[in-house]
């Protein structure tokens, strides 16, 4: 068995260029990751199509940088495949993945003693004609919450952007899950406020010079 997988490169570059003995990404989850423990490359490089996308969004939002994000994504699956054997499969596979991503994240930005930025928002898939009308409102919406605490946003992009229950956002931020409750309370509250002080102030008539 090879030390490490072999991760994704442009048009497939870096994989293991041999057929998969057979459709894997029509494979369940579980059958994927009980292939992967026994050592099957093909399963282990489907789960990482399936997840990389959706972690490397966090990471990205973690962050706010593409190419950090893109390293911990790396070293976040080279956990995963070494770790695999410890799985325990009545834990979502998701949620213990983003707990590894979320460890990688704080040891890399231990590491490189960089201050954390603050996230950008990728704009979530929607309809050509809805992604138009609802943009605009979104991307004022995220700049908003980007300026909440970091664990507030954080709490906010796992429940909203990724549909993590509260249970399990505790289990990633490694938190009680009614401090989970509390940090989506309040960043819920003080995005509702901030987003109704600009409308207020949008609204406030300005004086003219004209008496």
């Amino acid at each position: 068995m090879q030390d490490h997988p072999a991760f994704v490169g442009p048009a497939g570059e870096g994989r293991d260029a041999g057929p998969r003995p057979r459709a894997a990404d029509a494979w369940p989850e579980s059958q994927l990751i009980r292939r992967a423990r026994a050592g099957e490359q093909a399963a282990f490089t489907e789960l990482l199509d399936r997840f990389a996308g959706p972690l490397l969004g966090y990471l990205h939002a973690r962050t706010g940088n593409r190419q950090d994000a893109e390293d911990i994504c790396q070293d976040t699956f080279m956990k995963v495949f070494r770790s695999l054997h410890r799985f325990d499969s009545r834990q979502r596979f998701s949620c213990w993945l983003y707990t590894i991503a979320r460890h990688e994240a704080v040891n890399f930005h231990r590491r490189s003693r960089r201050e954390q930025a603050l996230p950008q928002r990728e704009s979530p898939q929607a309809g050509p004609l809805e992604q138009l009308t609802r943009q605009e409102q979104s991307e004022s919406l995220w700049a908003e919450a980007r300026a909440l605490p970091p664990d507030w946003y954080e709490a906010l992009w796992l429940r909203y952007y990724q549909g993590f229950s509260v249970q399990q956002i505790a289990r990633i931020m490694a938190k009680s899950a009614i401090h989970v409750r509390v940090l989506l309370y309040r960043a819920r509250n003080r995005l509702l406020r901030r987003l109704e002080g600009h409308r207020v102030g949008d609204e406030t008539p300005t004086p003219n010079g004209g008496g």
